[in-house]
């Protein structure tokens, strides 16, 4: 079993035993439910401490895919370009869609047309206005905040 493998499994066992480890603001938590084996915690936390840079890794990764999720649609550039987040997943992938010049070799002219790319947060910036924005991040009924309006090709997809 790889490192990477090692840390999947101790982050699943501390869940097992209802610890639930989150990012927030640059810091890893380690939340711990008031019932369960604090022995077994604690001894949970310890084998997790060996491992802080990838623990820290995976839980800021998957911090990233779930919030991602409330920009679904939104605007982003990246180094492919201009494009749209188009989906995003707990292991910190991001789905963009970009527009690419493709030309075959029989051709004189290129076309252009969008091809979808996986991505992660550090290499893309997402456009959002700032109302909207405001909006995402100061709601305290812990409902969701309402999803951007599909573009041009999302609406032709359906």
């Amino acid at each position: 079993m790889d490192r990477g493998e090692k840390v999947q499994q101790l982050m699943q066992e501390a869940e097992t035993l209802g610890l639930r480890l989150e990012f927030d603001s640059g810091l890893v938590l380690v939340k711990r439910p008031q019932s369960g084996d604090p022995d077994r915690q604690d001894a949970i936390i310890a084998k997790l401490a060996r491992y802080i840079p990838d623990v820290r890794r995976l839980v800021e990764l998957r911090a990233s895919g779930v919030r991602a999720k409330d920009f679904i649609g939104a605007r982003i550039w990246s180094a492919n370009g201009a494009g749209s987040l188009v989906g995003s997943c707990e292991d910190g992938s991001l789905t963009i869609r970009v527009g690419a010049e493709m030309r075959r070799s029989d051709e004189d002219e290129s076309h252009r047309s969008q091809m979808s790319v996986t991505a992660d947060a550090e290499s893309l910036l997402i456009i959002v206005d700032e109302e909207a924005a405001d909006v995402a991040g100061s709601r305290s009924d812990g409902a969701a905040p309402e999803q951007p309006k599909p573009g041009f090709f999302q609406r032709l997809r359906r």
